[in-house]
């Protein structure tokens, strides 16, 4: 989490090509180019028995069918358990008036956050149109892509994302962006996961599945032009784009069934199976064939299955 210092920013401001301060994709009033939009956009690119974003199609290595979506929703809920129910840690004292949710997804953060927060209005942004239609009056969301040229009118009190690490090309520039979009005195707080999975009671030998599957993801996420260890960085990025009172909190996410801090373990095991089963072999078929989700090696799918048996 870190915040802007409290001065004005000097930002050229861009003027948007609309009049409504949020361009919503599920705003009410819409025309038959914007309805023949959404339709195209709610299209899924299937390959492989997954359907993919077609906006963009490609940025975001990660599908958004109903599985996808499960999963996203149960990784909002295994998070506000390791954060004890909070939907962001950092010390925010006044009340914000307008908020991002940078990769929204299946906009549950962003709902819940208006919901608690009735006088800030949330936008959430996503390659993806899968949000629900019926949201709080100050929710909205938009399709958009945040490697793009950032065309909001309003400055955000609030930033928030999650599990990014595989989603930004270009995490410093993204900082950036953030940056000059927020008003002083506005906190900024990524909530991210670091790859590769690490082992805190020395049982995870070098030659066992878990840690074969480690060295094969991170080759595959590597050639998909990601680091999943970036996360480790983050601070310093932050520190040099010129956030002020950066702040890195480790907490310890569990990847199987036998940690039972974070609740119920029958719960927490169809959790992690049906997150596994995505983020185990999406990125593994994707590597095999240029641009396409193509089939991974029978060597990578048996480390795959044998190391989600340990969840």
């Amino acid at each position: 989490m870190s915040t802007v210092e409290d001065e004005q920013l000097q930002v050229t401001p861009i003027e948007a090509d609309h009049s409504s301060e949020y361009d919503s994709t599920l705003g009410e009033d819409e025309s038959t180019y914007t309805a023949s939009l959404k339709s195209s956009l709610l299209e899924s690119v299937n390959e492989n028995g997954r359907g993919y974003h077609k906006y963009r199609d490609g940025a975001y290595i990660l599908p958004e069918d109903e599985r996808e979506q499960e999963r996203l929703d149960m990784q909002h809920q295994m998070l506000r358990m390791l954060f004890h129910e909070k939907l962001m840690l950092a010390p925010i004292k006044e009340q914000p008036l307008h908020a991002l949710d940078l990769g929204t997804a299946t906009g549950i953060w962003a709902i819940e956050y208006a919901d608690e927060n009735p006088g800030c209005q949330v936008l959430g942004i996503d390659l993806s149109p899968i949000q629900p239609a019926f949201v709080p009056p100050n929710c909205k969301f938009e399709v958009d892509d945040w490697e793009s040229e950032w065309m909001f009118k309003q400055k955000f009190d609030v930033v928030h994302a999650r599990a990014m690490v595989t989603s930004m090309a270009d995490p410093p520039g993204l900082f950036k962006k953030v940056y000059d979009s927020m008003a002083p005195g506005g906190w900024f707080e990524l909530q991210d996961l670091y790859m590769p999975i690490l082992c805190d009671d020395g049982t995870m030998s070098r030659d066992c599945a878990w840690q074969r599957w480690n060295d094969i993801f991170v080759t595959s996420v590597e050639k998909l032009g990601r680091d999943c260890r970036w996360a480790a960085k983050y601070k310093e990025w932050l520190e040099q784009i010129g956030f002020k009172n950066v702040v890195e909190l480790k907490h310890k996410l569990p990847v199987n069934s036998k940690s039972l801090f974070l609740g119920n373990q029958q719960w927490l095991k169809h959790a992690l199976c049906v997150s596994w089963n995505t983020v185990v072999d999406v990125p593994l078929y994707q590597v095999s064939e240029p641009h396409s989700h193509g089939l991974v090696s029978p060597q990578c799918f048996s480390y795959c299955c044998r190391a989600l048996r340990y969840t």
